[in-house]
């Protein structure tokens, strides 16, 4: 791809370039659907027929909206290229309906995945609490029956992916002990269905520990192996998890990523043999943020290569809501942030849509706000993205009826918008954030290590092990330092430079 090709020279020379780039352009177009209640959209996925289809749930009966069966239905909602609404679905029954995931077959039908407490209308059963649908659509809009999985507790699905053989993996959490799921390991256990390409059970099974587990994304890879992504609850925290299987889902390995303030995980990629991985944590030692963000990134042995993990500088939420691939260099992430601050500077009031463009070797950030005065992104936590050729097509939620945001119908509104994540990168004033990382020589080193690059408003610098674990941190009021290693024993270390008020892209290091 030439952009690919061409976007380290377009970061490189971006002060050249700076008195060509006009506001406005970032944003292609921008549109609020929704009623008079409350309106969200999550998933966004580019449709073989052109355009896009975007689903998440609604308690309107106006506008957008056509009808409303109780409480929250699941809403699909399908616009041409340019964000001009085709049509709308609207499924449910008297209680919730939530649409968890959806994707395209081939031969174009729509599968849509909806966590349902409903046992009435579109939804004409309920083994307990919550169940998971699966339903068909058609490109006009019109839904199949649908197949129901689920026990008598509480099943909730979070996705849907595609097996190389044509069937499909639904992943998710449950602490149902029958139905569709048999046995208990305690609490809420993550799970996985596996169906052929006819939407037959071959094998339902529950993975975990005796507390709190569940499954956030799953990956079918070349050798045939399934690769699942979560949490469990482990000590006082959740943990991140990484458990691979074979085909008949037997486990083959795992790894566990432990987090003092927990880990949240959100998706995967898979990518030039290494997995990343986005997760949200808590803060509760450094206050840099109530919440923020990190990315892991993991070899195909299931061996930790590297992270990063950053935040704005004050008391707010940095959350990463989606992550893609975005070409051989990069990493797109969509993130909800409410810090206007370090890497999310520039917003517009509230919450806004940031997407943030991460190089794969999670040095160099760039980012740009999308939102109005109110709140973007922050309800729930939940939006989605997908790619159209470099450019980023966002569905998420909204408050507002300024900025990017052409209108507002009542409460909350789902919002599509379409943008440019290269336009103005790093150019200051325009609320674009860029972060390059320092440098650390040599390397790998022996008796000390030279950390230079360090920004002005850095106040200290720490070491720490893969675990975690500080080893050294010195005050620092210089561009460049000298550090001495004796006493470290051989092996990778992290360099964080880190000012009052976050903490900066990680660089790694390796003692001889």
């Amino acid at each position: 791809m030439q952009t690919t090709l061409n976007l380290r020279k377009i970061l490189a020379a971006m002060v050249v370039l700076m008195p060509l780039l006009l506001p406005g352009q970032a944003l292609q177009w921008s549109y609020n659907y929704g009623g008079s209640n409350t309106d969200f959209l999550s998933r966004i996925i580019t449709s073989k027929e052109g355009g896009f289809m975007a689903a998440g749930h609604s308690i309107s009966s106006d506008h957008d909206l056509p009808v409303n069966s109780g409480m929250f239905d699941a809403w699909i909602i399908k616009s041409d290229d340019n964000g001009h609404k085709d049509f709308v679905t609207v499924m449910g029954g008297s209680e919730n309906e939530f649409v968890a995931d959806l994707l395209q077959r081939e031969d174009s039908l729509y599968l849509v995945l909806i966590n349902s407490t409903s046992a009435d209308g579109d939804f004409p059963a309920n083994a307990g609490s919550t169940d998971i649908w699966l339903k068909g659509m058609n490109i006009s809009g019109t839904f199949s029956a649908g197949l129901r999985f689920g026990g008598s507790g509480n099943d909730e699905a979070t996705r849907i992916v595609r097996t190389l053989n044509g069937g499909y993996l639904i992943v998710g959490k449950t602490n149902s002990a029958d139905g569709t799921f048999s046995g208990t390991l305690g609490g809420d256990d993550a799970f996985c269905i596996r169906l052929d390409p006819q939407f037959q059970v071959v094998w339902a099974r529950k993975y975990g520990t005796k507390d709190h587990d569940g499954f956030v994304d799953a990956l079918a890879l070349p050798d045939g192996s399934l690769l699942f992504y979560g949490s469990k609850f482990i000590g006082l925290a959740n943990t991140g998890w990484l458990l691979k299987t074979n085909p008949q889902g037997d486990v083959i390995d795992e790894a566990d990523i432990e987090k003092f303030t927990g880990f949240y995980p959100v998706c995967m990629q898979h990518h030039d043999g290494k997995f990343y991985l986005a997760a949200n944590t808590d803060n509760m030692i450094d206050r840099v943020t109530d919440q923020h963000i990190m990315v892991y990134v993991y070899d195909e042995n299931l061996d930790y290569a590297f992270m990063m993990e950053s935040g704005g500088g004050a008391i707010g939420t940095d959350a990463i809501v989606d992550m893609k691939h975005y070409d051989d260099d990069h990493l797109l992430c969509l993130v909800a942030s409410g810090t206007n601050s370090g890497l999310f500077t520039g917003s517009h009031g509230g919450y806004d849509l940031f997407t943030l463009l991460i190089s794969d070797d999670l040095l160099n950030f760039y980012s740009r706000p999308f939102g109005g005065s109110a709140n973007e992104g922050w309800a729930l936590k939940a939006a989605g993205m997908c790619l159209d050729g470099t450019m980023a097509v966002v569905a998420g939620n909204s408050y507002s009826s300024d900025g990017d945001l052409p209108s507002h119908y009542g409460m909350g509104d789902g919002w599509i918008f379409k943008a440019d994540p290269l336009y103005s990168l790093g150019l200051p004033g325009e609320g674009v954030a860029a972060v390059a990382g320092i440098q650390v020589s040599p390397n790998p080193a022996e008796d000390e290590i030279l950390v230079s690059g360090i920004p002005d408003e850095a106040a200290f610098i720490t070491i720490t092990d893969l675990t975690g674990r500080q080893v050294f941190r010195t005050g620092v009021d210089r561009p460049s330092v000298n550090i001495p290693l004796s006493g470290l024993p051989s092996g990778m270390y992290l360099v964080r430079a880190a000012t009052k008020g976050r903490v900066l892209p990680p660089v790694k290091f390796v003692r001889r």
